[in-house]
């Protein structure tokens, strides 16, 4: 009976050890994915070279997420702030920009989004091919965007909309171009502090609300507004 039982012991070991092993050498592996992080986010514009020869312009003072190397089933990034992508068309490799409440899903095509910390709404604008719009949480398809045409979400009070604009003035950023079209002073104050990497502040108040339309085409802070 005891010789039965150190047996019966032996073969359990013995088991375990086979199915431990088994489950060591055929479990697949997690390679870790290891983040090419812009920490901080520099005043002025970056270009930035992602691995699968995707162009990124990235707005001042924004930030972008990104693995060394992209994954075999999709390309994804995460983007604080404003960026124009020209993404390398890749049939078997998705990409994904996250950007905050919105995930944006392509294939090959050129857009624009601007999620900027703080701004309850987050456009994108299309500029080539289509983009997919999406809501992170609940991955509901919000729309299908066309070239020319520009989607907001307010995450205040949970809206979208979808418009045709003129892209060229909106992206225009990209080319040290500032754009504003009957925004508020308090507004467009946000949009050149980021773009110049500065903080403006208003002698009169009062003038936060006042709506203007304008431009400042020129990469001189103190050529284009009385500062």
């Amino acid at each position: 009976s005891r010789r039965r039982t150190v047996q019966l012991a032996v073969a359990a070991s013995i088991i375990s050890l086979l199915v431990i092993g088994y489950f060591l050498f055929n479990s697949p592996v997690k390679t870790p994915v290891i983040m090419a992080k812009l920490n901080k986010a520099v005043t002025g514009q970056q270009i930035i070279h992602l691995p699968d020869s995707t162009i990124v312009t990235l707005s001042g003072k924004s930030k972008l997420d990104y693995p060394a190397t992209f994954s075999s089933s999709t390309r994804e990034v995460y983007l604080t702030g404003e960026a124009y992508f020209n993404v390398k068309h890749d049939d078997a490799k998705q990409f994904i920009v996250h950007s905050g409440t919105i995930m944006t899903k392509v294939l090959g095509t050129a857009f624009n989004i601007k999620a900027i910390p703080g701004e309850s709404k987050i456009s994108i604008i299309v500029t080539r091919g289509r983009v997919q719009v999406i809501r992170a949480d609940s991955k509901k398809t919000l729309c299908i965007l066309l070239p020319g045409y520009q989607a907001t979400v307010d995450n205040n009070d949970n809206t979208f909309h979808s418009e045709k604009v003129n892209v060229q003035q909106l992206t225009g950023w990209k080319n040290e171009h500032l754009v504003f079209d009957d925004i508020t002073f308090a507004e467009a104050a946000v949009l050149v502090g980021i773009h110049f990497g500065v903080e403006l502040k208003f002698r009169n108040e009062e003038l936060r609300n006042c709506r203007f339309t304008g431009n400042l085409s020129n990469n001189c802070l103190e050529d284009d507004v009385d500062i």
